[in-house]
């Protein structure tokens, strides 16, 4: 049998969203209108010009350093969260073409006393963390330009897929 990850429900996980590696909460164009669209940026988009009427942007990105659903350390939107929150504290992460890890996330208190042994495989949030990777994966695959936003610089620039 597997761990079973146990939530401390510290509310850690909602704050600081831009001091980590991943800043910001990613957020697929069916999630984005859950949060406030002021704090709500284009993240990655496809198409032969971010002008072309073709344009699409695949994902969103949620800025703010605190998550404004956090409310007495817990998600006021908890039945439906968007996947990132879901896959939490896992990270799905493609290193080259051909493999997948699942990284924990470091600033998660409740991982490693849930799971000290590393074995990551019985989660059900790694489940979310594959949707994701699938998703992300199809980007990747894309033939058509890819482009991401600056949203302090507010300008779409060529994605290199790093």
């Amino acid at each position: 049998m597997g761990f079973v990850f146990c939530c401390l429900r510290c509310g850690e996980c909602c704050r600081g969203l831009m001091a980590r590696e991943w800043s910001g909460l990613t957020l697929f164009p069916w999630e984005k209108h859950l949060f406030t669209g002021s704090k709500v940026y284009p993240y990655l988009g496809y198409g032969k010009s971010p002008r072309s009427p073709r344009f699409r942007i695949f994902l969103y990105r949620y800025v703010d350093p605190v998550c404004e659903k956090l409310r007495d350390d817990r998600c006021s939107i908890h039945e439906t969260r968007p996947l990132v929150c879901r896959s939490y504290p896992f990270r799905y992460t493609q290193v080259g073409t051909d493999r997948v890890i699942y990284e924990a996330a470091p600033e998660c208190k409740s991982i490693r006393a849930t799971n000290p042994k590393g074995t990551w495989t019985k989660f059900p949030e790694l489940y979310s963390s594959e949707e994701i990777g699938y998703h992300l994966k199809q980007f990747h695959l894309m033939k058509e330009p890819r482009w991401r936003y600056d949203h302090l610089s507010e300008a779409w620039t060529p994605y290199s897929g790093e």
